[in-house]
């Protein structure tokens, strides 16, 4: 809602209207991204005239959806009171509307706005997500005024139409797609309708339900309705090819309901292994009333075959969703009696499986256009003990591998003509059941670093006991490119283990009072500066500066070692670290899966980056509080080294050779090979030579797999011309030159040239060079058995 609509400051009830606003989310490739929130775009309502309006106290809807095409569509209630209201209704706040601008006289028509194009109300609107403006393939675009009301509708006839979900796969890079729309009634039907075409009308409000008509409504009704696929108030009632037929009967098999009812719809279950089979294209949906969950499944002509009920919760049912990690169902659920409870609750199947969880370990996902990456997922892991997990990857250029860590060599130096890449990680237990996680690969970038962060005044390390501590803070930045650069600044105040959240800014130079950190024997306090900045592209990185209280006296340093990383059958490892003062050390967790027992670190049977802080609280009238510090550390689950062996190959000595790559290991997993460098391509085990006189690099390595780590070699070839006697160009060869055999003749030689040679080289007289050149020629470099 428009928060500053309300009247003289009223609080609500009073009228308001709709408002879409876009903002920019500041690290998109980040696990943990964040919104701008003073990068607000209005898309919709930036004034009275052009949001949706609402004269009552309900009736909004508010459902956002993106097509298939990026188009973005949402949904309009039609604003007005509970009752029959076709303009000027006493119970309704239509005067007021009127006086600030809510309304104009020929909109104060109630309910009836819902069926005129001069109106948002009642509507599903298509937009142009980037200016708000309709799209031109919408039904009622007016070129000469994209910024109309009708420019922007999509469908109409709707009541109250808070929920909005696509149905999966469908739309075209060129259509929206399909859509379920969830429309709430009066006390004559709650509403499931599918919205396939544009232009369709849903009828309200002179039709509602299946088969209801409201003659007492204002003439001009619309000629032809979309009746609702599920129609449900004291029953539930399904259109099946165009019949209304209740549940519970032959021809619609499912559990009924009694009393009350106000329609949530919820989402589709996919094809998660997590749930059974019989789950799998179900569509979940609720009733706020009743508190119930219902599940159904539609045939290709969308009439519901079934409608069974699943569930009853013990609060009303906000929304429902799937999730895309584990399949389960999450419900999100309030009580009318209570404003302050909300709670989400996950609903899994009993007795079952739980999906595996996936993770993508790649510290580096950017680099020129073309390069090599060796993405793990040894992170990844099965909540079910010994349960066997399998992984597979895919690239959205088309390649795919399996195993735990594969290598891939990604982009194009030759013809790049895109800037990144989509990796996907796909991780599947024995039962079939699984999760994905992706990451995107960059092209042509670098990431940005931020150098050092600078206060100005030049607030010390330890900041004093009393004063406010007030200063520009401004970051030293090293930016590889040219790429814009995103602030985000956050000021916290941390305690032991944790800190909180008390200011945060997107400014490139902000001002900030330090928060008034505490003196406390026993606990140690500080306050953080952090800078984190963003490529236009994604790509960050963060810098803290950290500020301990002047207590007691003198100031102290702290040294913590770095712990290796592990693997969890180590019951624990002894933490390194040290303070100037000779103060014992406090350890604290700050994420990852571990705890602490005394100075040490002991693991759960979970993988994981663990994050320690070192601390030392200081002694009372002697030292400060120390500045801390933190290290963190890999934990895999343990698996079987593999031993892996390259048995030597000889050297290429002609055009398109193919050379049998031979490598073996002690376990069944499978030996691959890759070329990182040089002019060759593998096919199969086979290397193809496509250039003689180059040096070729390749990785042997065996992937892993659950129980099976990974394990690479790299091997430097080089090739060779099969030639006894080299023409030497200096303009047609490469630095160094390699044959089997270099004979130079009459040939005017190139300072600090290098000739390779497998055999010999020999200068025949008539060779030239400069006074005082220097060159070198080698009897090496080309592989030989």
């Amino acid at each position: 809602l428009k928060e500053d609509s309300i009247p003289d400051n009223q609080p609500a009830p009073a009228p308001s209207v709709g408002r879409i606003s876009r903002f920019t989310v500041m690290n998109p490739a980040s696990p943990n991204p964040t919104v701008d929130i003073n990068s607000e775009f209005i898309l919709i309502g930036s004034n009275f005239s052009n949001g949706w309006p609402i004269t009552y106290i309900g009736h909004v809807g508010g459902a956002l959806a993106f097509g298939t095409d990026g188009s973005l569509l949402f949904s309009a209630g039609d604003g007005a009171s509970f009752g029959d209201d076709n303009g000027s209704d006493p119970a309704s706040y239509f005067q007021k509307s009127l006086d600030i601008g809510i309304i104009t006289w020929d909109q104060n028509i109630g309910s009836l706005r819902a069926q005129e194009l001069k109106s948002l109300s009642g509507k599903i609107l298509r937009i142009d997500k980037n200016t708000g403006l309709g799209l031109p393939d919408n039904p009622y675009y007016d070129g000469n005024d994209p910024g109309s009301y009708a420019s922007k509708t999509y469908a109409r006839g709707l009541r109250n139409p808070w929920k909005l979900l696509k149905i999966p796969h469908t739309g075209s890079i060129s259509q929206p797609g399909k859509f379920l729309i969830g429309d709430v009634g009066t006390n004559i039907a709650e509403e499931v309708n599918i919205l396939e075409n544009p232009g369709e009308n849903f009828g309200w409000p002179y039709f509602e339900g299946i088969d209801f008509e409201d003659i007492n409504r204002p003439p001009s009704p619309p000629a032809v309705w979309k009746k609702p696929v599920i129609a449900m108030r004291d029953a539930i009632y399904g259109n099946i090819h165009g019949n209304k037929t209740e549940v519970g009967t032959i021809s619609l098999p499912g559990d009924n309901l009694s009393g009350n009812a106000s329609i949530v719809i919820g989402d589709f279950y996919h094809d998660f292994a997590s749930y059974p089979e019989i789950y799998h294209d179900n569509l979940f949906f609720g009733d706020f009333v009743s508190k119930n969950i219902y599940r159904t499944k539609f045939d290709a002509n969308y009439n519901p075959e079934f409608i069974y009920k699943f569930g009853t919760l013990n609060d009303q049912i906000a929304a429902i969703r799937t999730s895309p990690v584990n399949g389960d169902l999450y419900v999100c659920v309030i009580d009318l009696s209570n404003s302050t409870f909300g709670q989400i609750i996950r609903i899994k199947a009993t007795n079952s499986n739980s999906n595996p969880i996936s993770k993508i370990l790649l510290p580096v996902n950017f680099g020129s256009a073309s390069y090599i990456i060796s993405p793990d997922a040894s992170l990844s892991y099965d909540p079910n003990p010994n349960d066997s997990l399998s992984y597979h990857w895919e690239l959205s250029d088309g390649q795919s591998s399996t195993g735990l860590k594969p290598y891939f060599k990604v982009g194009d130096a030759n013809n790049l003509n895109y800037n990144f890449i989509w990796l996907k990680l796909k991780v599947v237990d024995s039962t079939g059941a699984f999760s994905q996680d992706s990451l995107k690969i960059h092209f042509n970038t670098q990431k940005p670093i931020v150098d050092n962060i600078l206060a100005d005044p030049d607030l010390n390390e330890y900041v004093d006991q009393n004063p406010i501590n007030t200063a520009q803070f401004t970051a030293a930045v090293i930016n590889p490119t040219s790429e814009p650069i995103n602030y985000k600044w956050e000021v916290y105040d941390s305690h032991n283990g944790h800190r909180h959240l008390v200011n945060v800014s997107t400014d490139p130079q902000p001002n900030f009072s330090l928060p008034n950190i505490t003196c406390e024997s026993g606990a140690s306090y500080w306050a953080l500066v952090r800078c984190t900045i963003t490529s236009d592209k994604g790509l960050s990185d963060t810098k803290d500066l950290l500020f301990s209280k002047n207590c007691w006296g003198t100031n102290q340093t702290l040294t913590f070692t770095k712990p290796s990383d592990t693997t969890y059958n180590v019951n624990r490892i002894k933490l390194t670290a040290s303070a100037t003062s000779l103060l014992p050390i406090t350890f604290f967790i700050t994420s990852g899966p571990g705890s602490i027992y005394n100075d040490s670190l002991q693991f759960i049977s979970k993988p994981g980056i663990i994050t320690i802080r070192a601390t030392q609280h200081g002694q009372e009238n002697v030292h400060n509080i120390a500045p801390y510090k933190e290290q963190s550390l890999i934990v895999r689950k343990p698996r079987v080294n593999q031993s892996l062996t390259y048995n030597f190959i000889p050297s290429a000595n002609k055009p398109a050779s193919r050379l049998k790559l031979n490598g073996t290991t002690n376990t069944i997993d499978s030996v691959r090979f890759l070329v990182i460098s040089g002019p060759a391509h593998i096919i199969g085990d086979s290397l193809i030579i496509d250039t003689l006189g180059k040096e070729i690099t390749i990785i042997v390595y065996v992937a892993g797999t659950d129980e099976l780590n990974f394990g690479f070699i790299e091997k430097k070839i080089t090739t060779c011309f099969d030639g006894i006697n080299l023409t030497i160009s200096t303009t047609n060869i490469d630095n160094p030159l390699r044959s089997k055999t270099v004979i130079i003749s009459n040939q005017q030689l190139i300072d600090n040239w290098k000739y390779f040679a497998g055999n010999g080289i020999e200068l025949l007289p008539g060779f030239k060079t400069q006074v005082g050149s220097v060159f070198e020629a080698k009897i090496a470099g080309c592989d030989e058995n």
